[in-house]
């Protein structure tokens, strides 16, 4: 799809299976692409001709459940995979903190041990 600020796209698999998407971001900003894996058969059954107004309503509210509860399937799995992204980063901050806290007080350790061999030379101390 070229350069769209918006827009839909679909897809019919002729193989079944597991499929993977790949997409591809060379613009300069963040692109959010949301889709849903439910085929055509779906929206034949929501246009049915010989159901009453009531049922169509149904089936709607029906089908609007289900992207709902998509959705947030997704959400939480996305959620998952940012709450072990910010526990990997904030444990990497802590081992990087403990980490200069060791230099720190082994260079504050140098310094005094130079410092007093210094004037020790000298015979001040």
């Amino acid at each position: 799809m070229p350069h769209a600020g918006e827009g839909s796209h679909s897809y019919m698999s002729t193989n079944e299976g597991r499929h993977s998407y790949c997409f591809k971001n060379n613009a300069p900003h963040e692109i959010v692409v949301n889709f849903s894996p439910h085929g055509p058969d779906e929206e034949t059954y929501l246009v049915g001709h010989d159901a009453t107004p009531a049922e169509q309503e149904v089936r709607k509210l029906s089908h609007n459940v289900e992207e709902v509860r998509d959705h947030f399937e997704f959400m939480l799995f996305r959620n998952e995979i940012h709450d072990q992204s910010v526990s990997d980063t904030q444990r990497r901050m802590f081992h990087w903190a403990i980490l200069q806290t060791l230099v720190l007080a082994g260079m504050c350790g140098w310094q005094i041990y130079y410092v007093r061999s210094l004037f020790k030379v000298r015979g001040v101390v």
